[in-house]
């Protein structure tokens, strides 16, 4: 089962990054969106089809955080992206930052990912804690070029804190621990809780034209607590919002059992659909990646106006498995090849298995859609046709 981490109750604002919209919203549902300036969009991403390019003179996407509790952390938190190199950023160039005192006086940031060396692409991750004056706690990787110019890299910043509250800062790079500050604070992290200062930003820290971003950023999330190494390197892998392996049920009466499903690798499951009456298990239905196979499980004793409205496929050879049982009247409204050489195998008619006719008090066994018998409320056992009487 994959793991759709913008769900997580610590997750407080996950840009996917996937719409050319002037306003990114917030996968997780907390209402922080994106607002973005002068960043354009690109579908030179790492998940989901769409990331946004910076251009390092300026360009920024702004999470407004001021007065928003969620994106306050006290001890912990994770602050997770994907980053494309489009060569030399300025001077302390962030991929992610948070601003302070609205970036015109020190401290410019709250917390950030920043690079220290204008030639060699070199970042380091930071977060400054409460004091007089702040402290801030650096883990300092002497990675070079951190950022690849031919493929997204995965940079992690994780605030966690040991048995005794110290705080401890790493720097992750595509899962791995380069960096750690294992700090003997035990302050909270500091924050501007002044009207319009304390704003997230992608590509930059908020100070105007300065301490920007070159080159494309995908899949932002903040979370107020500290991720696992395993968390992670899931990210890295698999994204914030997996929905690969996941499966979709339904047990009572609906209109559909939900509004859009995209799977995007391995073997999916519908799950069983069991003495429902549903206009459609999803609106679009969506598959783009790999060789998928869709099992829809047991249909029993269901009425399935359909299994999706629009079945798209992208890539590979894609299978619907069989509906049992069910009375289906079609897999798909529209079904949409968008690339490669598609092969789809929809097998909804394949019916093995037993139903009970309500109306006339009897048991129906079927065998890949065929009748093979029926067992009535008297006990006799009717065999219909050729039956292999073995079936059973």
């Amino acid at each position: 089962m994959g793991t759709d981490y913008t769900a997580y109750p610590s997750c407080k604002c996950a840009l996917l990054l996937d719409t050319n919209n002037s306003t990114q919203p917030d996968a997780s549902g907390n209402g922080n969106t994106g607002s973005v300036s002068g960043a354009t969009f690109t579908t030179t991403s790492k998940f989901g089809g769409g990331a946004y390019q910076f251009n390092g003179s300026g360009n920024y996407i702004k999470v407004v955080a001021s007065g928003v509790s969620d994106l306050q952390p006290a001890l912990k938190m994770t602050v997770v992206a994907f980053g494309y190199s489009l060569g030399n950023n300025q001077s302390y160039g962030e991929l992610f930052a948070k601003s302070a005192a609205n970036g015109t006086s020190s401290p410019y940031s709250t917390f950030g990912f920043e690079q220290d060396s204008l030639n060699q692409n070199r970042f380091y991750a930071y977060v400054r804690v409460v004091g007089s004056p702040t402290t801030t706690i650096q883990a300092n990787t002497g990675v070079n070029n951190f950022f690849s110019s031919s493929s997204f890299t995965h940079g992690a910043l994780v605030v966690s804190r040991d048995g005794s509250n110290n705080a401890i800062v790493t720097m992750y790079q595509d899962g791995n621990n380069v960096a750690q500050n294992n700090s003997t604070n035990t302050n909270n992290i500091y924050y501007d809780s002044t009207s319009g200062n304390g704003d997230i930003y992608l590509g930059n820290n908020g100070s105007g034209g300065g301490n920007s971003f070159n080159g494309n950023i995908d899949d932002f999330a903040f979370f107020n607590d500290a991720l696992t190494s395993t968390e992670i390197n899931d990210i890295k892998d698999n994204g914030l919002k997996q929905t690969g392996g996941t499966s979709a049920s339904v047990t009572q009466d609906g209109s559909q059992a939900s509004s859009q499903l995209t799977f995007t690798t391995g073997t999916q499951s519908i799950a069983a659909v069991q003495n429902t009456s549903v206009t459609q298990v999803g609106a679009n239905l969506t598959l783009s990646g790999g060789t998928q196979s869709i099992t829809t499980g047991s249909m029993v004793n269901a009425s399935v106006t359909q299994v999706a409205t629009n079945l798209t496929f992208t890539t590979g050879t894609h299978s619907v498995g069989s509906v049992c049982i069910a009375n289906v009247t079609q897999l798909a409204g529209t079904i949409t090849f968008t690339g490669g050489s598609q092969v789809v195998t929809a097998n909804v008619a394949t019916r093995t298995g037993y139903k009970y006719d309500s109306t006339n008090h009897w048991i129906t066994f079927m065998v890949n859609g065929a009748e093979v018998a029926r067992l009535k409320d008297n006990g006799d056992l009717d065999l219909h046709g050729a039956v292999n009487q073995n079936a059973f």
